[in-house]
């Protein structure tokens, strides 16, 4: 059975960078839009704050996590196979 290329599971890691990374962009505008247009209590502010909040904070940590697997792991064996 053939082994799976680094560069493909790169790549796939790579996909999933992005998407998180858009999930996490578009929870911070949608944030912004909802505080401009909506006339609400404190209460409600504070909570759909908290809960985007936690939406970027899990996509960025995710995103990160993903590029540093790609650039780190796989990518580092690569040049260390290359320097031999």
């Amino acid at each position: 059975m053939k082994s799976i290329s680094n560069k493909s599971i790169c790549s796939w890691y790579y996909a999933f960078f992005v998407i998180n990374a858009i999930v996490a962009s578009l929870s911070m505008v949608i944030l912004v839009l909802k505080l401009a247009i909506a006339r609400k209590n404190v209460i409600d502010i504070l909570s759909d704050s908290l809960s985007s909040f936690l939406v970027f904070a899990i996509g960025v940590v995710n995103a990160l996590f993903f590029y540093l697997m790609c650039d780190r792991t796989l990518l580092e064996d690569q040049k260390k196979m290359t320097s031999l």
